[in-house]
């Protein structure tokens, strides 16, 4: 007995050597097995970068607990394309509830999860071109689970996430070192993302791409969406996102009724934002005709809005707002300058947001920062 369990220790030992270094990272850094509720009850006492690699649901209930946890005034609230609103932009008390959002029907399911009396009075509403295209569109409902389940301590996902992380680190796509920081010493980093490649999620729910910043401005032609060439192949063949479409679906502008319907009887004060894309890479997809239904986008979105009596802000490319593409991150994401352009415009339009945010100040802003992609610190 005593031969056989010395016979299975020296064959694993050279497994558990080889493992155990990824195996580490991944508690070490808490991508693993950590409770993202420890992460939540210490928000507003802590500086964080909260960054997941391999299980991004973590997100979801990030986004969904801190909004339970506290009010905020402002919310923004899509996909992605809504990350870059920052606290900095506001007076009021302000959260990025972006990334959470895949499709339309999502919205008014996620506000139903966020406890009644922590409502936002405002509401920055993300409304992505694609999801009123029917060609891209799964219209399939969600359940509030997606949003308020806590995954942190599930073996499964824990597992997935090891077995992930090894083809990655053997084949040279992930380094274990940390990213040379580029913030204050005093941040705390959550998620392999945030200590490898500088990249999470700030307090106020706002995205730092901090490696991908880094490669921007040394003008990296390894980024994947380099000169937009990625995003140009989408387009090319008409897939993630970027699926043909000649008209508005019916069947999304009937959702988006309810939602309107649904923020109004809650008292929210809807600003509805459509974010624009490079101007390069709006110029192709009109160029190609293969993308009628953006053109008729606006005009079917605008009665809505009026008939609830919420502003919408609509954007197509980047220099609708005053930015440009040297200001964009890639094909169809606007870095923050974009973004406080975007602010600037809609308060220029008499949005409600001029009731919590200082237009004079955000002017004073853009002309003094010189740096295209990131405005503030942290």
């Amino acid at each position: 007995m005593k031969r056989f369990i010395l016979s299975t220790f020296l064959f694993t030992l050279p497994l558990c050597i080889v493992l155990f270094p990824g195996i580490y990272k991944l508690f070490s850094t808490r991508e693993n097995l950590h409770n993202v509720d420890e992460v939540i009850g210490n928000l507003d006492k802590k500086k964080y970068l909260i960054g997941y690699l391999y299980d991004e649901s973590h997100y979801r209930y990030l986004k969904y607990k801190a909004l339970a946890k506290s009010k905020a005034t402002i919310v923004a609230l899509g996909s992605s394309r809504v990350l870059p609103f920052r606290q900095e932009m506001f007076e009021a008390k302000f959260y990025n509830a972006g990334f959470v959002i895949e499709n339309i029907q999502d919205f008014e399911t996620f506000l139903q999860c966020v406890p009644e009396e922590n409502l936002p009075d405002y509401l920055i509403l993300g409304l992505d071109q694609w999801m009123f295209n029917d060609a891209w569109n799964n219209l399939t409902p969600k359940s509030k689970f997606h949003w308020t389940m806590n995954n942190s301590f599930a073996t499964s996902r824990a597992i997935k996430t090891t077995i992930n992380l090894y083809p990655d680190w053997m084949l040279g796509r992930l380094t274990l070192q940390n990213q040379t920081r580029s913030y204050s010493s005093d941040i705390e980093l959550v998620g392999l993302n945030a200590h490898v490649h500088s990249t999470g999620f700030r307090n106020d729910g706002s995205m730092y791409y901090g490696e991908l910043i880094q490669r921007l401005n040394r003008g990296d032609t390894s980024i994947s969406d380099f000169m937009y060439r990625r995003t140009l192949k989408r387009i090319h063949d008409g897939n993630e996102r970027f699926q043909y479409g000649d008209e508005v679906s019916a069947r999304a502008l009937r959702i988006l009724d309810n939602l309107l319907s649904h923020c109004k009887s809650k008292g929210i004060d809807v600003v509805g934002f459509v974010p624009p894309f490079a101007d390069a890479v709006y110029a192709t997809m009109k160029n190609s005709g293969n993308y009628n239904y953006i053109d008729k986008l606006q005009p079917a979105l605008e009665p809505f809005f009026e008939k609830y009596g919420f502003g919408l802000h609509y954007y197509n490319s980047v220099s609708e707002c005053g930015s440009n593409d040297r200001e964009t991150t890639d094909g169809f994401h606007g870095g923050e300058k974009t973004y406080l352009r975007i602010v600037i415009d809609m308060l220029k339009n008499k949005s409600s947001l001029n009731n919590e945010s200082n237009l004079t100040n955000l002017e004073k802003e853009i002309i003094s920062n010189s740096d295209n992609y990131i405005l503030y610190p942290y």
